[in-house]
């Protein structure tokens, strides 16, 4: 359901994030990512969603 809203117009930010969330807690980093970057390109001053990114980074960063 989360897919479809982020592909059929109009999509929105928040479902985005949502699903970019679900992924990570999924474990599913790389589809998070794809995710929070597609977030990142369709609304750019969405501060969430740089936050999103940055976490994620950090969060891979430090688990080595």
């Amino acid at each position: 359901m989360l897919r479809e809203l982020i592909q059929d117009p109009p999509d929105c930010s928040e479902a985005h994030a949502r699903l970019g969330t679900l992924l990570k807690d999924q474990q599913r980093f790389d589809d998070s990512m794809i995710v929070y970057e597609d977030e990142l390109r369709h609304w750019p001053w969405d501060q969430r969603a740089v936050d999103s990114c940055l976490g994620l980074v950090t969060e891979q960063m430090t688990s080595f």
